[in-house]
């Protein structure tokens, strides 16, 4: 039963006339016409019958009308409830490493929330094995993490952001700030300080000291960037973070990032979700958003 053929109907009892009916509805009268008769050949009932020049509801067109109105108002109601339902609001959890929540996506969440007042984003910040779990337990709703590579996952939706590079940092008064190459042999002897070791770029750096036989003096493990940055910044060693941690500093020239011979490594920014048949329409407008505000001069 199609509700543009119950709206007429109810309009024209309302109305009394096709024109009155067609000047509300905007409707050719012939076109409301048809609608009642779609809505007779479908209940084998007479609706309207004419009485002199006038068109009026027949008995059964009057019992009708009760139920029309009934059904246009569950129709009502149902199309608020689900428009509740598709709004954005409620609470999104999200967890991400700090060196993405602090700094590229800041920005991003402070507008989505400009642009969706009714949602309350809770945000938390955890390394990647916990990410990782938290979302196949269902605890959080998005993680936005760094990857050497797109993640692929048989449980996970992945949507690489950009790709940043991943700076060898040090303070401008450290020895190796101006020399023209630095080689992996430079590294022989110096003090690193580095995120925790179950850091994505953890296993590549191992492998760089293996290959090529380097030793270091010492190696600090710190969970957070801002801390990292203050250590090296008092000359206490070398650094690597993604280039958007740095940047505020090295714009300040407090901070240098070594001119490095060897290959460039490259940090994923990607957001993963739990792979389901629905999800809450606040998850696709965060991700859209996410996408369409990647840090400028980054590449997918």
């Amino acid at each position: 039963m199609d509700t543009k053929h119950l709206i007429t109907f109810i309009t024209f009892s309302e109305e009394k006339t096709y024109l009155k009916t067609s000047n509300k509805l905007n409707y050719a009268p012939s076109t409301l016409a048809e609608h009642i008769l779609s809505l007779e050949n479908e209940l084998g009932v007479k609706l309207v019958e004419g009485k002199g020049k006038r068109t009026v509801l027949t008995e059964s067109g009057e019992q009708f009308l009760n139920y029309a109105r009934q059904i246009m108002a569950t129709y009502k109601t149902a199309c608020k409830a689900m428009s509740r339902l598709s709004s954005i609001k409620g609470t999104l959890r999200i967890m991400t490493v700090e060196s993405l929540g602090l700094y590229s996506m800041a920005t991003v969440f402070s507008k989505f929330m400009t642009q969706n007042p009714d949602i309350t984003l809770s945000i938390s910040i955890g390394n990647c094995n916990t990410i990782y779990e938290k979302l196949n337990n269902n605890e959080i709703d998005m993680a936005y993490i760094y990857d050497m590579n797109p993640i692929v996952h048989t449980d996970f939706l992945t949507t690489v952001l950009f790709k940043e590079p991943l700076c060898f940092t040090v303070a401008k008064t450290h020895p190796l700030a101006h020399k023209r190459t630095v080689t992996p042999e430079d590294f022989n002897n110096q003090t690193f300080i580095l995120a925790q070791k179950d850091c994505y770029y953890s296993k590549a750096f191992s492998n760089l000291l293996h290959e090529n036989h380097i030793v270091l003096k010492s190696k600090l493990e710190l969970d957070s960037g801002n801390l990292i940055k203050k250590y090296v910044h008092s000359g206490y060693g070398i650094t690597l973070l993604p280039y958007s941690v740095i940047k505020e500093e090295l714009d300040a020239g407090s901070l240098s990032i070594l001119k490095w011979s060897g290959e460039v490594w490259e940090a994923y920014a990607q957001v993963l979700t739990l792979k389901k048949e629905w999800m809450i329409p606040s998850i696709p407008a965060l991700l859209h958003l996410s996408e369409a505000q990647s840090p400028h001069g980054f590449s997918k």
